[in-house]
């Protein structure tokens, strides 16, 4: 039996030449080289992936976290800041128009 396989080993004829052979190996060995950069790549991206999904969640604590923030109180102080700026506008102006009739006053 071992001289029958020998035998038969013997008479398979390869379809291509030794030098076709060496050159699919080399192909063969440049895509498994390039499948172990996929892996690598492929291991980066669920990295990525994985950073992406936990901003993702700490954006939606913070969504939350606004919509918690009572706005109008904000608009209130913004709305009373701007009417007290308005108010000391008007008193500088009156300072300086009561400036200007002391310095007249003291000029006559």
């Amino acid at each position: 039996d071992i001289e029958k396989l020998a035998n038969a080993v013997l008479s398979i004829q390869l379809p291509k030449s030794p030098n076709e052979i060496k050159d699919m190996i080399e192909d063969i060995k440049r895509i498994l080289a390039n499948v172990t950069d996929f892996d690598d790549d492929l291991e980066h991206l669920e990295k990525q992936a994985r950073i992406a999904e936990d901003m993702k969640e700490k954006a939606k604590e913070i969504l939350n976290r606004t919509k918690a923030i009572n706005v109008s109180e904000i608009e209130k102080a913004l709305t009373d800041t701007a009417k007290l700026n308005d108010k000391i506008i008007s008193y500088l102006d009156e300072a300086g128009e009561n400036n200007d009739i002391i310095r007249g006053n003291i000029n006559e």
